[in-house]
């Protein structure tokens, strides 16, 4: 019988076809503005070539995309805390902007046993119709 690591770690050439979205959910250091925090996280991605749009509505309906991030307010955590929203990423650019947004929470942000991160996972339809 193989361990679960061995037969996963050895199929990681089928990442390639995988999509990667992410929801950091955290709260601004030092009490920076949401307006300041919007600003810093455009000056942030602005290398990538990607927006982050500012929505002061809890569970907004626009969708976040590849380059349009989306910033919200998050009441799970209580008043201060905010959500960034990524679109979806093929997998090894999700790995760059992971990196990105963990480093710019670490830099203008805090997090607390009340915020997290969720990732979600799906794979291209041309992978699909192989299994």
């Amino acid at each position: 019988m193989k361990k679960f690591s061995s037969k996963y770690l050895n199929e990681t050439n089928k990442l390639k076809y995988a999509y990667v979205g992410f929801e950091f959910e955290f709260y601004s250091k030092g009490d920076i503005p949401y307006y300041k925090l919007l600003e810093k996280l455009n000056n942030t991605f602005r290398e990538y070539g990607i927006t982050v749009q500012g929505i002061r509505k809890y569970h907004p309906t626009t969708k976040p995309t590849e380059k349009n991030f989306i910033l919200t307010p998050d009441n799970s955590g209580g008043m201060s805390m905010v959500e960034l929203i990524t679109g979806k990423l093929n997998y090894v650019y999700a790995r760059s902007i992971l990196l990105k947004c963990l480093k710019f929470i670490q830099e203008y942000g805090y997090t607390n046993d009340r915020s997290s991160i969720h990732i979600n996972l799906s794979f291209n339809e041309e992978y699909q119709k192989k299994l």
